[in-house]
């Protein structure tokens, strides 16, 4: 599970927060007042630039039903770690 500290050590605090609300059970939304404030996601454009990070990093899929792990055993290994 190296692999996946590799991937996670150099994520900012508010990606690690929107990792956190994902693997907590929140896949939709994340713009809240409430989602925000509890998670510390930061404004709405900041939430679209951490979407748009994960996503690069190959970290988060997006589709229609909402935003997932793309690898359940990251989303495993995070829930111990974080």
């Amino acid at each position: 599970m190296r692999a996946f500290a590799i991937q996670t050590e150099h994520l900012t605090t508010y990606q690690v927060n929107f990792l956190r609300a994902i693997a907590d059970g929140l896949h939709k939304d994340f713009a809240t007042a409430e989602n925000r404030e509890s998670y510390q996601l930061g404004s709405y454009s900041n939430i679209n630039r951490l979407k748009k990070a994960l996503q690069n990093l190959e970290l988060i899929e997006i589709t229609d039903a909402g935003i997932y792990f793309a690898d359940p055993l990251l989303e495993i290994w995070f829930k111990r770690h974080f």
